[in-house]
């Protein structure tokens, strides 16, 4: 339907995309806003460990780039398609397989983690969003050239 509208192609794409990165950011706001309230309450206080700024960061690291996977297969095939990009955080635990492979890895990634350093979170941030917008000029270009008849 949004094809037969006189809006192009790119407005298109660019319309999901920011609203999906609106939405996330939005209901991630909301979470971190909920979780401050909890802990201020008393509700629950996080003991050792990475702390929950942290976590939330990798979550939404995470929740953006599987967003634009999903966009770029949903602009490319079709829904069907795009709902399986959402099992790819099932493959989460692949490296407990593969342990003498990715220990180094995963040791480095703990290590930066422990020194709870802003610059290798705002990195991972960065990195996200940069890939997000990536994906999103990606699917523009896939779907201004998708014969939609």
């Amino acid at each position: 339907m949004l094809r037969s509208l006189p809006v192009s192609p790119g407005a298109i794409v660019a319309s999901k995309f920011a609203g999906g990165l609106l939405l996330t950011i939005g209901g991630s706001l909301l979470v971190i806003a909920a979780g401050g309230l909890a802990h201020w309450l008393g509700w629950f206080a996080p003991r050792g460990g990475v702390s929950l700024i942290i976590s939330l960061a990798f979550s939404l690291a995470l929740v953006l780039v599987l967003e634009g996977l999903f966009f770029l297969v949903f602009f490319t095939w079709d829904y069907k398609r795009a709902s399986n990009v959402m099992l790819l955080p099932l493959l989460g635990p692949l490296p407990l397989a593969f342990s003498s492979f990715f220990r180094p890895v995963i040791r480095w990634v703990v290590d930066r983690i422990s020194v709870d350093s802003w610059y290798y979170l705002m990195g991972l941030l960065l990195a996200s969003l940069i890939c997000y917008l990536a994906i999103g000029l990606l699917a523009a270009w896939v779907f201004s050239r998708r014969d939609v008849g």
